[in-house]
């Protein structure tokens, strides 16, 4: 699902009983921390980054499941 409100990120999560099972895919550090306390893998998109929010590359390093620029190239990575 896509899922956007006033709601916090991690409240969906909460909300939609997110499990390891899940992914969450997202584009800045809030999202990446909204997954880690959720215990879910990460896929980091690229194409769209704002310097602010993006993660830091320690971040990165320790918790992203996929770094990738965008669908399309999320994609070609399972079709490889």
């Amino acid at each position: 699902e896509i899922l956007g409100s006033e709601k916090s990120k991690s409240k969906h999560l909460e909300d939609k009983q997110a499990s390891e099972n899940d992914i969450f895919i997202g584009d800045s550090k809030n999202d990446l921390k909204a997954s880690t306390k959720s215990g879910l893998k990460f896929i980091l998109f690229e194409q769209y980054k704002s310097l602010k929010s993006f993660p830091s590359e320690e971040q990165i390093n320790d918790n992203v499941y996929i770094r990738t620029k965008n669908f399309k190239t999320l994609i070609k990575h399972f079709l490889l």
